[in-house]
């Protein structure tokens, strides 16, 4: 449906915006002229806390845990079943690790039942859909997502607005990457072992200043898009 609508995104409107360049590209194609508003958030409400990591950390039991985290839909884009295989090799690795997983959907029985199969069950949280999910990234070391296909993930920018290193499939686009400590990995496992393995070394910050400097604050972005709106009343569009 979106391949058939898409040639027609271009012909009524009298301006082009879109949530990245990779969102724009796709749908207005790569030789035409349209603004970025960032898909920016409360960075207030993400930021590293200390307190809330230890608070959650303790009710969950896995305070003295290294924590590597997803939230998304147990769909096919998502990529659980790899994620699944991946967490099962930095077991062999890292021992004291558990895996946190976030969200519903049609595959969260047969991946639990993966789970179940490779005897792992005991250090994976599935934790099921969260109003909160904010908070959880406190309590994570590192964010895991190595989607079979994604655009600029807002869970992407909410786990580097708490600090987090991230583990990005090369599949997410380049725009994603807000901090230093965000990596892409391709296809092969063994890599994406090798990356999870050295993020979860690195030591927690505040990142809000960073986040801020790369345009996702929500407080910044909604005054370019009032601004935006304004000029367009006010030239008559």
């Amino acid at each position: 449906m979106k391949y058939l609508l898409k040639p027609l995104a271009k012909v009524f409107p009298t301006e082009l915006c879109a949530c990245s360049r990779y969102a724009g590209n796709w749908i207005y194609g790569k030789n035409v002229e349209f603004r970025v508003f960032n898909n920016a958030i409360d960075l207030n409400k993400y930021k590293y806390d200390k307190k809330q990591r230890k608070e959650l950390r303790d009710k969950l039991k896995i305070d003295d845990k290294k924590v590597i985290g997803h939230i998304g839909r147990f769909c096919y884009q998502k990529n659980h079943d790899f994620l699944i295989d991946i967490f099962a090799d930095v077991l062999k690795k890292e021992n004291n690790a558990v895996l946190m997983l976030i969200g519903e959907g049609e595959l969260e029985e047969t991946i639990k039942n993966k789970v179940s199969r490779l005897g792992i069950a005991d250090k994976i949280l599935f934790l099921g859909r969260k109003a909160d999910a904010y908070k959880y990234y406190q309590a994570m070391d590192l964010f895991l997502l190595p989607s079979r296909y994604e655009g600029l993930p807002v869970v992407g920018v909410e786990a580097q607005a708490s600090g987090l290193p991230c583990v990005f499939s090369d599949c997410v686009t380049e725009e994603a990457k807000l901090l230093d400590s965000t990596v892409f990995v391709g296809g092969e496992k063994e890599e994406y072992v090798e990356k999870v393995l050295v993020g979860l070394e690195i030591e927690r910050k505040d990142t809000s200043e960073e986040m801020r400097k790369a345009g996702f604050d929500i407080k910044n972005e909604a005054g370019k898009l009032l601004e935006f709106y304004e000029g367009l009343l006010k030239n008559g569009k």
